[in-house]
């Protein structure tokens, strides 16, 4: 039972901390997507709260994209696929962005390497 409450305490923590996914170019799509399924890992959610917990927390044009869209998107599987091929930017848009990525000021080592990593995942995921 103490279990049962615990992990429903750490579902509720992770899902509040969880930011929306609004499709804008600030919040990477292939951030979100990781960010719930590392949720998904963590608390062992099945494909079907997956598939919840990513639909609450989507805003602006990806809720209206996903509201005018769900008879086709009813698994988590459909749904981080079509998020994908919608939300992620083009392979030229990602090379460039990484040809172009400078450490601006005040930015640590390690959020810089973060950056670099995601954009080479952009690029080639097995970079």
């Amino acid at each position: 039972m103490e279990g049962n409450s615990f992990a429903n305490l750490i579902q509720s923590t992770a899902l509040k901390e969880l930011p929306k996914f609004t499709g804008d170019r600030q919040r990477k799509v292939t951030q979100y997507i990781d960010a719930v399924e590392h949720i998904g890992v963590f608390t062992e959610l099945n494909e079907s709260l997956l598939h919840s917990t990513a639909t609450i927390k989507l805003g602006g044009a990806a809720f209206n994209w996903y509201d005018n869209n769900k008879e086709t998107l009813r698994s988590w599987r459909e749904l981080k696929q079509n998020l994908l091929e919608l939300f992620k930017p083009s392979l030229s848009t990602a090379k460039t962005q990484l040809k172009e990525l400078k450490q601006q000021s005040g930015e640590t080592l390690i959020a810089y390497y973060d950056d670099i990593i995601d954009l080479c995942r952009q690029v080639d995921n097995n970079m």
